[in-house]
């Protein structure tokens, strides 16, 4: 009995519900064993109730700490269970303080919160994970991969506190579907939010030679059924320019909620050629652009980005300077990826006109 008290408690423990306090199951489990109560390890919600103020754009004439928001938005997310996957380890911290102890427990935590600004449920950070890049580490939880709380039809914030301060904050909202089906009866929990604004392209900064991929999110209620594929193509002052290769239009994957469509673009001539010629950074002239997303079956428009661009590519978003402020909004204009977390991309940011 004893053993097993224990374990229910360190398996539920490192997980913050909104009634996280001291005294949760694992001091209860251990008071029942031992007659006393040994002080609770910091809880999300302790992490983050504390600390909760907009960071600001640099500390100590350094970059502020930010979140890379080409990873944050594709934190793992399970509509059939309204529940948010923590802890991965694949999101992205910018600009970490010089000289971090990365083997801290206490760097800050994840957090949901409601409209009240209530926390509803989070993930405590663990260690850091460095990476060849004093610009960039890797995070992960404190339990470990974790799902979080159910939840309810509502609006939400996502956070990301570190050391005393928000990150990245993800705005979203979470409205209920049933199936319909009486053979498959099931209730799918989407999302609302930056996913249907929000769409980037980006190339290896070391490249601009090399081709240019465009990367977008589409949704269940974009295709009107939880996968179908899309087709890209670039204008510019009306006239098209690039799109996705036919046999490379991004097949989408939503499990009833977002998925993520990426590819690389080609001119339009080359669409159907065996051989086809990227279209690529160095290929924007100055002028007026749309990146258009139409459904590939149905050939509907499902979303459309203008943009401005110069001879250096798209304009920078708004969002993208280096004193943007609240910081927790920064998007970055580059990011560092690879198999080895070696190499450098250029990010442009895009946004539709709603």
């Amino acid at each position: 009995m004893v053993r097993a008290l224990l374990l229910l408690a360190a398996l539920a423990a490192p997980t913050l519900t909104a009634s996280a306090q001291v005294g949760g199951l694992l001091n209860r489990a251990r008071a029942a064993v031992t007659g006393h109560s040994p002080s609770e390890a910091p809880a999300a919600a302790e992490a983050s109730e504390a600390s909760a103020a907009a960071a600001p754009a640099a500390v100590d004439g350094r970059p502020a700490p930010a979140m890379d928001f080409t990873r944050f938005l594709d934190l793992k997310y399970w509509p059939l269970r309204g529940m948010y996957y923590l802890g991965a380890g694949t999101d992205h911290l910018l600009f970490p303080p010089e000289g971090i102890d990365a083997y801290a427990t206490d760097h800050g935590a994840y957090v949901i919160r409601d409209a009240s600004g209530e926390a509803v449920a989070g993930q405590k950070l663990g260690s850091l994970t460095t990476t060849a890049s004093a610009a960039l580490v890797r995070m992960g939880t404190y339990a470990g991969p974790t799902g979080v709380e159910t939840l309810a039809p509502g609006e939400y914030t996502l956070d990301l506190v570190f050391r005393g301060h928000l990150a990245g904050r993800i705005p979203f909202g979470i409205t209920a579907h049933e199936s319909g089906d009486p053979f498959d009866p099931k209730t799918v929990y989407r999302r609302s939010g930056p996913w249907s604004r929000l769409a980037y392209f980006e190339h290896e900064t070391e490249k601009p030679d090399y081709h240019l991929t465009f990367n977008a999110w589409v949704s269940a209620e974009d295709l009107g059924a939880d996968n179908g594929r899309v087709r890209f193509t670039l204008y510019r002052d009306g006239q098209s320019v690039a799109t996705s290769r036919k046999n490379l239009d991004p097949h989408v994957s939503t499990e009833g909620d977002w998925g993520t469509a990426s590819t690389f673009l080609v001119t339009p001539d080359t669409r159907e050629a065996t051989n086809s010629t990227f279209f690529t950074i160095q290929d924007f002239t100055p002028g007026r652009y749309v990146m258009r997303v139409t459904h590939l079956d149905t050939g509907e428009t499902i979303r459309e980005y203008p943009f401005e661009a110069t001879a250096s590519g798209p304009a920078a978003h708004a969002r993208s300077a280096m004193d943007h402020e609240p910081r927790y909004e920064y998007l970055t204009p580059r990011r560092i990826g690879g198999s080895s977390l070696s190499k450098m991309y250029s990010v442009h940011w895009v946004e539709t006109a709603e």
